[in-house]
């Protein structure tokens, strides 16, 4: 398991007794891959997720090619798959280029057609706004100390184009 646990996260830590549990060397280094990472300012990925050691914060990077002003059916798939979340947290701003690709297949429209100018003109507006998910941080923990009750919330929603979740302890 300790083998597993350095060769999967290439010893990358916040926490400093995890290596000494662990019996393995530690620098505040990135050079190599002997070399482990304690609250480094550096943002490294972790199972393809950007992750802050520094403050132990999940943080997203998101980039849209707004070069064309004509956008095409293949670009448009291209651009939204870029969007890399595992997890979902970013799903409920996401979604609004899934549903946009929807009408465009709904719509026929060719691989090589630029997509119709109602749909052309609600994907401007997404690239503008997706990348302000840039600045959005996520905690890589909860904090629960002297607390005597936990409880679970589950909310979900559904509509003719989407569904979507909502679960948090308080």
């Amino acid at each position: 398991m300790i083998a597993d646990f350095k060769e999967y996260f290439g010893r990358k830590s916040n926490n400093p007794n995890l290596f000494t549990k662990l019996n393995i060397s530690h620098s505040t280094s990135m050079p190599g891959k002997n070399t482990v990472c304690i609250a480094s300012s550096e943002v490294t990925k972790i199972l393809g997720i950007h992750w802050s050691p520094a403050d132990n914060t999940l943080n997203y990077r998101v980039h849209c090619d707004q070069n064309s002003d004509r956008v095409i059916k293949c670009q448009l798939l291209s651009e939204i798959s870029k969007v890399f979340d595992p997890l979902g947290v970013l799903s409920h701003c996401t979604v609004l280029g899934k549903i946009i690709l929807q009408h465009v297949w709904q719509e026929e429209t060719d691989w090589n057609e630029s997509i119709s100018s109602s749909l052309n003109e609600k994907w401007e507006k997404l690239q503008v706004e997706l990348p302000l998910l840039n600045h959005i941080k996520i905690p890589g923990h909860a904090s629960y100390k002297d607390v005597t009750r936990l409880e679970l919330h589950t909310f979900s929603d559904a509509s003719e184009n989407a569904n979507g979740r909502c679960i948090y302890l308080r």
